[in-house]
């Protein structure tokens, strides 16, 4: 309880990890005094001496550590909630259970930095809940009713100027709060795709709670380097560049991988199967660009029996190979992946049973990317 004003929690099914050490990063750059510690791989009980009188605690928190918590941080961030761990819970309402207790126990004035698609019900949570959401998202909440999130006048020159009432926007590649705003330098930084943007929106409207300017907020943006296996470019090789988004395991991480990917030739998919479903993953495979899908592993096996039994209008089945493991799906890569063009190891899938964990998974693809001894 004497922390918990100067924590700031973050979860969600994916992007927690980048979200937690951007956020970290920026408040280090901007010399505002911050302690990094969760599911990060730092205990929190390593790094208390580190704690000063002012420090913020900025931490990542798993389903796993929220599970048993009766306290929810003073600011608690929840980006986004997709099926996963079932092995573990039993049924999604006790996996999405244990993601609520990020807000479950906050207090009047506390602030929950929140996806729409998770906000909590209003009886379920006593703070102020601040949403963050692409444009898209935001005029369709719009049009079905939501209030709350944004306020939207058309501006002089005919274009939708929105400006959030409690609420961020991602319009594009500008991040709207309130009076401020915020251009990201797509050309200058490291993360790739809408996803990243997002994780960036939520990033900005806590900064800019906590009093960081944009020039200050730009600066760390810029310098910020991405940790490793999230849509991370390893290298090219004979013409073809390689990407390691080993860290993926649903569906919805590959499908946010391939977007980006504007020439992306070859994905590989694979790993445990979890019994989680690929139905989105299949229909967008089936209305991608993508020449070369390699499935490998025991979910890659269950893709392409799903698609040859059930989607006969799948286009483009040549497209589908099977095989083993990760060596095979490498080489075969290599073989057919046009120069000019990009492989993607994206597995949506979880890789225990055949690595220790994804980083094992990622180190094992870009030594076989890179022939690496």
């Amino acid at each position: 309880e004497v922390y918990r004003d100067r924590i700031i929690g973050i979860t969600g099914t994916k992007g927690k990890s980048t979200t937690t050490t951007l956020l970290y990063h920026i408040l280090e750059e901007a010399q505002v005094p911050a302690v990094l510690a969760g599911n990060i791989g730092i205990p929190v009980f390593d790094i208390v001496h580190k704690i000063e009188v002012d420090s913020l605690l900025i931490l990542e928190l798993s389903c796993h550590q929220l599970e048993y918590m009766t306290v929810s941080p003073k600011r608690g961030v929840l980006l986004n909630i997709y099926e996963e761990h079932l092995d573990h819970y039993g049924t999604m309402e006790k996996y999405v259970a244990s993601k609520e207790k990020i807000y479950a126990n906050q207090l009047p004035g506390d602030l929950l930095y929140v996806h729409p698609s998770v906000a909590p019900k209003e009886d379920s949570h006593r703070g102020t809940c601040i949403f963050v959401e692409t444009e898209r998202e935001a005029n369709k909440g719009k049009t079905e009713g939501k209030e709350g999130v944004a306020d939207r006048t058309d501006a002089a020159d005919g274009a939708v100027d929105i400006t959030s009432d409690g609420g961020v926007v991602l319009r594009g590649t500008k991040i709207i709060y309130g009076k401020r705003s915020f251009e990201i330098p797509v050309e200058k930084i490291s993360l790739l795709g809408v996803h990243n943007y997002l994780d960036i929106a939520f990033v900005y409207g806590i900064c800019c709670d906590l009093g960081i300017g944009n020039e200050q907020f730009e600066k760390g943006l810029i310098s910020y380097v991405p940790l490793p296996h999230r849509l991370q470019y390893i290298g090219t090789v004979d013409g073809v560049a390689y990407y390691d988004d080993s860290i993926s395991t649903i569906d919805e991480t590959t499908i946010q991988a391939l977007n980006p990917i504007g020439n992306a030739d070859t994905v590989l998919i694979g790993g445990m199967d979890r019994d989680i479903s690929y139905v989105n993953l299949e229909e967008y495979l089936a209305s991608s660009k993508v020449a070369h899908i390699i499935l490998m592993e025991a979910t890659g096996k269950r893709i392409y029996r799903e698609i040859t039994e059930n989607m006969p209008d799948f286009a483009g089945k040549e497209r589908l190979y099977v095989v083993e493991h990760l060596e095979e799906a490498v080489a075969l890569a290599k073989e057919i992946t046009k120069k000019g063009g990009s492989c993607i190891l994206s597995p949506a899938a979880a890789s225990y049973g055949i690595f220790k964990d994804f980083e094992k998974r990622g180190e094992c693809f870009k030594r076989l990317v890179l022939e690496e001894e």
